[in-house]
């Protein structure tokens, strides 16, 4: 089912090349999204980007493990300026490498090998594939 991967600002806590941003998805609209979200969070929240996929769930996931160094609690990233405007392009780059793996049927083993922490998938076994 197609959805949505968002970027969302809290609009007054940005400060020179610091932007507090969630990074989310929804198989819904976006406006909806924003106003159940905006209920539990004082800020004025704003959608910066959205990117559209089949993928919003895995693409999420995989943003949040991408864009781990910047992260400051729970699904929320201290982002710099450069990676607002790159926002779309790396979801395009990832989107691809999921749909990759989707086709080649990688994605199940990769992504429950990830979930175990990135120091077991590097010391499991090689991947196999599925037929």
């Amino acid at each position: 089912m197609d959805g949505y991967v968002y970027l969302i600002v809290e609009w007054d806590k940005i400060e020179d090349n610091y932007n507090p941003v969630k990074i989310g998805f929804t198989k819904g609209k976006i406006e909806n999204r924003i106003r159940e979200l905006q209920t539990g969070n004082s800020s004025e929240l704003h959608v910066l980007d959205y990117f559209k996929t089949s993928n919003p769930s895995k693409l999420e996931k995989m943003l949040h493990i991408y864009y781990f160094k910047y992260k400051t609690n729970g699904e929320w990233f201290a982002f710099p300026d450069n990676e607002i405007i790159d926002f779309k392009k790396v979801c395009e780059e990832k989107n691809s490498v999921i749909e990759l793996l989707k086709r080649e049927n990688y994605y199940c083993e990769v992504y429950t090998r990830l979930k175990a922490g990135a120091s077991g998938f590097i010391t499991q076994q090689p991947l196999t594939r599925k037929n």
